[in-house]
Formats: structure tokens, sequence, C-alpha cells
């Protein structure tokens, strides 16, 4: 019964250490969904306008829903090694401003 148990107990820690895969339906396939029905603007169009307005290199980009609209949230690391976010419309790409 002991030897049971263990062989168990080993299948249990493997099973946790695998990570779950990707919903089928996860934030990539929504914001191509979106952007296709031309709810949000493209992301090319974001980081050309940050380009263009901030200082820094863009190291990630979220697509979130807030307060009913969506919200491209952009993490730069500035040209003095700190990490900012700033957030835009995703509609207008006008920045929000907390």
């Amino acid at each position: 019964m002991s030897r049971i148990l263990r062989f168990l107990a080993v299948l249990l820690a493997l099973a946790a250490a695998v990570p779950a895969p990707a919903r089928a339906d996860g934030d990539h396939d929504r914001a191509r969904r979106a952007r296709a029905a031309g709810e949000i603007a493209s992301l090319d169009r974001l980081l050309s306008r940050i380009a263009a307005e901030q200082q820094g290199r863009v190291i990630d980009v979220e697509l979130e829903r807030s307060r009913g609209r969506y919200v491209y949230e952009v993490k730069l690391l500035t040209p003095d090694g700190r990490r900012r976010k700033v957030r835009y419309d995703a509609v207008s790409l006008d920045p929000i401003v907390r």
C-alpha cells in the first residue's frame, strides 16, 4: 500500500508541475476579433504613436477591458532603466491619464 501512495504522490506532483494549456479563447484571439470588428485600433498604429511620443523601449502590451472600453496597457523601459506603464484608449489611441 505504501508504494501505491508514493506512486500517486509522484503523479500528483508531476501533474501540478505541468503548465495548463492556453485557453483556446485567450487574449490574443479576443484582440484579433476586436480588431477585425473595428472595435480597436491596430497594434501597429499604437506602436507608431508610442515611438513618436514616448522615450524608451516597449517591453509589453496588454489589451484590457476597463469600465466598458478597451484599453491598451503598455510597459516601457525608459532610457535610464526604469519601467513605466502607460495606458491608451484602444479606439482613439489617446493616452489615459489617471
